[in-house]
């Protein structure tokens, strides 16, 4: 298994580590690779493969992991290749768990595999396995939800361009609130990339923490529509027979309680506050879609249409 690195004098291929067995090899690369998109709980897909390996694997492996967690957030443009590597044996999302084991919960069989061989962890009662952020099949309608709202959103700032954007039907700006449409199409086009940047981190398996004000609303809605989505027993059904199920699918009340510090955002939607914002005010597109923290997109992206 190799690891192509950079130390100041070009791009080169290290060794990291020998494998009898080419699976594990690429079991292992795709774990690392995950680790390096961020993926949720990619750090403990590795050291679960790597638990039984020899010493100096486990040492090669450690050594690479805090420079590997770290690319992400300084420089997510430097992470295309391994965005492109597609996962082994798997689904799209079948990198999210369908429980989260803490690893000693005492399953007869161990707490191998996320303990989908154990009938209590998978029927959540168990008193030490605890709900994971986010499920496969979860994953996917949410995936599906924000794809969807951000055609829709693209859309409507194509019609906000073109001059035939109708305001007089009631609903007539979904998904985006009014108070964004009205801000012109710049705007809604810029929102409507925040709903493809929550479908894009689910994609390559990230948990999608929001990085600024429109992603926290594209989220919101996201979560809204994909329940509605769930709540449809037609609605992507062969899609969702090919992933896992899990106890945790489609607790939507969860991830509002992860996602969101709270919901003051939500205030924007008044028609109170919809005096504040004014369509060549440059400060509100910071307000919008400057990040929050550390955690930034890479700027060089694009946009989806």
């Amino acid at each position: 298994m190799f690891v192509l690195v950079d130390h100041g004098e070009g791009v080169r291929l290290e060794a990291v580590a020998t494998f009898n067995e080419e699976i594990t090899a690429t079991s292992l690369a795709d774990a690392l690779n995950g680790v390096l998109l961020d993926r949720y709980n990619a750090i403990e897909k590795v050291n679960q493969l790597i638990s039984s390996s020899p010493d100096s694997v486990r040492a090669s492996v450690t050594r690479i992991l805090p420079a590997l967690r770290e690319i992400y957030d300084k420089s997510p443009r430097d992470t295309r290749v391994a965005a492109i590597l597609h996962e082994v044996g798997r689904p799209a999302f079948g990198s999210f768990p369908v429980s989260n084991c803490t690893g000693n919960c005492g399953c007869e069989d161990g707490c191998r595999d996320d303990c989908q061989s154990c009938d209590a962890c998978e029927n959540g009662d168990c008193e030490e396995c605890l709900a994971p952020y986010m499920t496969p099949r979860t994953a996917f309608m949410l995936h599906a939800a924000a794809e969807i709202l951000s055609d829709q959103s693209y859309d409507l700032a194509e019609e906000l361009a073109e001059g035939s954007f109708d305001d007089t039907e009631e609903g007539s700006s979904w998904p985006l609130p009014d108070v964004v449409v009205k801000l012109g199409p710049k705007f809604s086009r810029e929102m409507a990339r925040s709903f493809e940047d929550i479908a894009r981190d689910l994609e390559e398996g990230r948990l999608p923490f929001p990085t600024c004000l429109s992603e926290e609303i594209a989220l919101y809605r996201s979560i809204k529509y994909a329940k509605h989505l769930a709540e449809d027993e037609n609605s992507f059904e062969e899609e969702l027979e090919e992933l896992p199920k899990s106890y945790y699918d489609f607790d939507w009340i969860w991830l509002e309680e992860i996602f969101f510090e709270d919901l003051d955002f939500l205030e924007l939607f008044g028609p109170e506050d919809k005096k504040i914002f004014a369509p060549k005010n440059l400060r509100n597109l910071h307000y919008w879609f400057g990040p929050f923290g550390i955690r930034k997109r890479d700027r060089y992206r694009g946009f989806g249409r």
